[in-house]
């Protein structure tokens, strides 16, 4: 049986004050590395949580550290430095 599909709303604002679906934020770091049982980064336990609050008329908003995005680059940096020390 597949989850309900959330119907599409409309966000409008009065004053300062937004109405529409709920915002829920999700800290996808530790949901993917629980999902991966803290061995490894799992994107199949983000998905599942933004389909979990979706369907559920949510909007979503997932954060994730900078350095999640950029794991090469800082990598790489972090060995440049270390060779010149």
């Amino acid at each position: 049986m597949r989850p309900p599909v959330a119907k599409k709303t409309k966000l409008t604002t009065i004053g300062s004050f937004a109405t529409g679906p709920p915002l829920i934020i999700l800290d996808v770091q530790n949901i993917a590395m629980r999902f991966g049982h803290n061995q490894k980064f799992c994107c199949l336990g983000i998905k599942i949580a933004i389909d979990y609050w979706t369907s559920r008329g949510h909007r979503v908003l997932g954060f994730l550290p900078d350095y999640l995005l950029w794991r090469d680059k800082i990598l790489e940096q972090w060995a440049t430095l270390a060779k010149a020390q």
